[in-house]
């Protein structure tokens, strides 16, 4: 349900937009929504996002195939 509501949020900046972050005028980046855990089909949609919204088991998914390399973590 959280992640959902994250979703809903970032989908469309509502809080950064309230907050000044963003003008209203400002596009809103490509989310997904990932609601389970990563399979070779989902790599489209992955690729095609901006931003991707998953609970700590989808992205521990992410994190053990070599899709993995397109994303920053963080850490290096």
């Amino acid at each position: 349900m959280v992640r959902g509501q994250i979703f809903e949020n970032f989908n469309q900046l509502i809080r950064l937009k309230e907050i000044n972050v963003f003008n209203l005028l400002t596009n809103p980046p490509k989310v997904l929504e990932m609601e389970n855990q990563y399979s070779k089909d989902m790599e489209n949609d992955i690729l095609s996002n901006d931003v991707i919204i998953a609970t700590p088991q989808c992205a521990l998914s992410i994190t053990e195939n070599k899709i993995k390399k397109i994303f920053r973590f963080g850490i290096n």
